[in-house]
């Protein structure tokens, strides 16, 4: 794990109580998630990269009762937040930069919240990559990215890639990803421009 992954890792375990105790509203991406949720069959299995506390959970449970649930996450402590809330959901420690850690079964498709800004955009191909390694042939994804500027600083140097939506479209071009839907999001927050994204692999 490099400096980057250890400094993410190392802010949501130092805020894991008072982040899923602030960060409450599961649905702000209600809308997303709906269509999202089309794409797929009762029984289908949905990874969701970067489930921190179990935000999204409450969507799956209720839009998305049809789907299996599986969360993955950089930080053991706040991925133990979400577990010990949803007990019959299945849960693993999961750094995308990091093949030994990734999870061994194919999914139909994965929701990534908030969570691939994370990681550096020089270190996207390869998360990308593993990624693939655990979607099935067609998964389809949802992911949300910021579009302008989100600096770290020493109370939270996480680290923020942004992405135009030109730079994105970009992306998915090089690597074969297809872009089915897209949109801004509804976060609320309108001192930061967000991008949502449902893509097929």
């Amino acid at each position: 794990m490099d400096k980057i992954q250890k400094n993410n890792r190392n802010f949501y375990d130092s805020h894991a109580q008072k982040w899923s105790a602030n960060k409450t509203s599961s649905f702000f991406e209600e809308k997303e998630f709906t269509i999202f949720a089309k794409y797929f069959s009762t029984g289908d299995t949905i990874i969701d990269i970067g489930c921190g506390h179990g935000r999204s959970i409450p969507l799956f449970l209720g839009i998305g009762h049809k789907l299996r649930y599986f969360g993955i996450d950089i930080s053991k402590k706040i991925m133990r937040i979400a577990a010990r809330r949803y007990p019959q959901l299945k849960f693993q420690y999961t750094d995308l930069t990091d093949a030994k850690t990734l999870p061994r079964k194919k999914f139909d498709g994965f929701w990534a919240n908030a969570s691939l800004q994370h990681i550096p955009f020089e270190h996207w191909p390869l998360a990308w990559k593993n990624i693939r390694s655990f979607s099935k042939p067609r998964a389809v994804g949802y992911i949300k990215i910021p579009e302008d500027l989100m600096s770290a600083t020493d109370e939270d140097p996480r680290h923020f890639t942004i992405l135009t939506d030109k730079k994105f479209h970009e992306f998915c071009k090089a690597n074969k990803i297809n872009i089915l839907k897209s949109g801004l999001s509804s976060t609320g927050e309108k001192k930061h421009v967000w991008r949502w994204y449902i893509i097929r692999m």
